[in-house]
């Protein structure tokens, strides 16, 4: 699915700059630290994903010390927490952690980000600029074609040019048909539309999935996850280097 030139992608160029607003580390022994992606998050805790290779042998209800990184503020908070859940999902162990003091927490966190830990919030990512997510729209008597500026396993904000049909308002679900980079498969999901509204040089449209009337949604949403993912650790290792 080439549906976008090349000369078109400054358009989406600055929705897609690497950006990661918050990041969990687990605290190992001797202080050093393994990277996690977020799954998702709330004041209460968070669920993170961590490379097997390195994970340390945890037992269920164990006190931890995870390390919040606030790269925008270069700001740092040190959190306990108890490991609750942790199982092996595609090359990753997930792991759910309750926070021991949310409270504290709170005070702490910049007001701005607040909105990632005021419920339990699928956390988005966006595509890298050499790597965009094209996708095909479809409903009863119409279709059109966007790409993605941010992904999370509850939805997208897509992107669709001014020239190009646009998604009717209060429409009935649509089909959505893209691939990821991570893997060759196309997913077809059903979704429906949430806050349209002029962006820049596109009409930029809230997304949400539908997965109870989506075919096959568990492994579908297995592989947006794997995405997320990689995406959050891509993200990191490059901020890590600048």
């Amino acid at each position: 699915m080439k549906l976008f030139k090349r000369d078109t992608r400054s358009q989406y160029r600055a929705k897609a700059k690497d950006f990661s607003p918050i990041q969990f580390n687990l605290v190992l022994p001797g202080r050093e630290l393994l990277p996690g992606a977020i799954v998702n998050t709330s004041m209460n805790g968070a669920a993170i994903a961590f490379d097997p290779q390195r994970f340390p042998h945890l037992a269920l209800n164990e006190r931890v010390k995870l390390q919040l990184e606030m790269p925008q503020f270069k700001k740092i908070i040190m959190v306990d927490a108890t490991l609750k859940h942790l199982k092996n999902a595609n090359n990753n162990i997930i792991c759910r952690f309750q926070f021991a003091d949310p409270s504290s927490l709170a005070k702490n966190i910049d007001i701005s980000l607040m909105s990632y830990f005021n419920r339990r919030e699928a956390f988005r990512v966006k595509p890298d600029i050499n790597e965009p997510i094209e996708v095909d729209v479809e409903w009863n008597d119409g279709s059109t074609q966007g790409r993605v500026i941010d992904i999370s396993l509850t939805g997208m904000g897509l992107g669709i040019k001014p020239e190009l049909p646009e998604i009717p308002v209060n429409s009935e679900p649509f089909t959505l048909s893209f691939e990821l980079p991570v893997s060759e498969k196309v997913l077809m999901i059903v979704g429906t539309t949430v806050n349209p509204r002029p962006s820049g040089k596109i009409m930029l449209y809230g997304i949400k999935y539908e997965w109870s009337k989506t075919e096959n949604s568990y492994h579908q949403e297995s592989m947006i996850k794997d995405y997320v993912i990689y995406r959050q650790r891509e993200i990191i290792r490059r901020i890590k280097e600048e």
